[in-house]
């Protein structure tokens, strides 16, 4: 399992989001979970080495819950979040049925 670390201005940018949408912190929660898991097999390359890589989480309007994109580095075994961003869930409803 990985740890991880993130800049300050994450730590600010979740506190922010926590103020603007009810469930951020559910999602800041879940992406960390993700990454500490498997963060190769979580994200996306975002360099041509592979090592920092980006991951997307959908949010969903109807329960208040943002998307959010995270870029982060892999530096076993540490994963370093980079930079977050919230943004407006394009969904109107979680799942799938």
């Amino acid at each position: 399992m990985f740890e991880i670390r993130e800049e300050r201005h994450v730590e600010e940018a979740v506190n922010e989001a926590e103020q603007r949408w009810p469930r951020a912190d559910d999602v800041w929660v879940t992406i960390t979970f993700v990454l500490m898991r498997d963060p190769i097999g979580s994200g996306k390359p975002y360099a041509e080495d592979g090592k920092v890589r980006s991951f997307e989480y959908p949010g969903a309007r109807s329960i208040g819950m943002p998307s959010a994109v995270v870029i982060y580095r892999v530096e076993e075994p540490t994963v370093s979040v980079i930079d977050i961003k919230f943004f407006e869930a394009p969904y109107g409803q979680a799942g799938n049925a």
